[in-house]
């Protein structure tokens, strides 16, 4: 299911400081977007804190935890949006509220792959891509993004992570583990269906870009290459000893990147650069007038990256 026009058009009027008309299209949105609510729950609690309405915004959050939907604590406390609530008693006793329920949710949880064969393969073994989500999603809304490559003869696997981050959505909040989520999925399917060594594809948004470059980087699994779509990288730091020891190795990567992603296009940029410097083969391209989604010719964009990869 991709991200509905109203959402995009309220991120838009968001990121230029028009929060009280993004506000007023949240509520047309409501009816619209039912099985976006936990996302446009948080959008009006976070629209009403940047407008200084801290009591309403903790009305909102109140009500949508009697609604069923939840969000973890480190999204409450982090959110720069919410530092004004930060403190009060009324807010923290919902943070405290929410992250009890994402505990009784995180007890039933375990990690997810759902597989898309190939539609047609006349060859003994096929290309695999591994599609990962972001954090606060799931694989389900990632699915319509790639499942257009089942058709070209690829093997689409998307993983979703075990940590859970709030109404069915999950987080990659946990490196280790999701590394060895991964290296697990990838010895199941590697059983079940022949996969083309020479064809294997990490591929993620946002936070699961940077989960594929450090799976592709630290070699999980023997991928030949990585395709991320605005990853979100907190810290380069991290990966550099990881460039370093792939230094002029086969490895090959690509990124999509908005031109307004003030937040992950800059250090992504800065990656791609530091991995040339160290011999790895990749390419950039920037979208102009993109925020921190996929782009609306997200099929071409992501073929341009596969036959780069190739």
């Amino acid at each position: 299911m991709k991200e509905p026009e109203v959402l995009v058009r309220v991120d838009a009027l968001y990121h230029s400081g028009e929060y009280q008309r993004g506000l007023d299209l949240l509520a047309d949105a409501f009816a619209e977007c039912i099985d976006q609510r936990w996302l446009l729950y948080f959008w009006k609690v976070c629209l009403l804190a940047r407008l200084g309405r801290e009591s309403e915004a903790e009305e909102v959050l109140q009500e949508a935890l009697a609604q069923g939907y939840y969000y973890n604590e480190a999204l409450l406390h982090s959110d720069e949006d919410l530092i004004t609530l930060q403190g009060h008693p009324r807010f923290e006793t919902l943070v405290t509220h929410s992250e009890e329920l994402i505990r009784a949710a995180q007890a039933q949880a375990a990690p997810g792959l759902t597989l898309l064969e190939p539609v047609e393969s006349n060859y003994p073994s096929v290309p695999l891509l591994i599609a990962l989500h972001g954090n606060h999603s799931n694989s389900e809304l990632m699915q319509p993004y790639w499942n257009h490559l089942s058709d070209q003869g690829w093997l689409v696997a998307l993983p979703q992570s075990s940590r859970v981050s709030g109404n069915h959505l999950y987080s990659w909040d946990d490196p280790d583990l999701a590394l060895r989520e991964l290296g697990a999925h990838f010895a199941t399917l590697s059983r079940k269906i022949s996969v083309d060594p020479a064809h294997v594809v990490l591929a993620g948004f946002a936070k699961g870009g940077e989960l594929a470059i450090r799976a592709a980087l630290q070699q999980t699994l023997p991928a030949t290459g990585f395709l991320c779509i605005a990853p979100f990288l907190n810290d380069l730091t991290e990966l550099e000893p990881l460039i370093s020891a792939n230094r002029s190795s086969a490895l090959r990567g690509y990124f999509i990147l908005g031109e307004l992603d003030n937040h992950c296009t800059p250090p992504a940029l800065h990656l791609s650069e530091l991995m040339r410097l160290h011999g790895i083969v990749c390419q950039t391209e920037v979208v102009p007038n993109l925020g921190h989604r996929f782009p609306d010719d997200y099929r071409a964009a992501i073929q341009r990256g596969l036959q780069f990869l190739a």
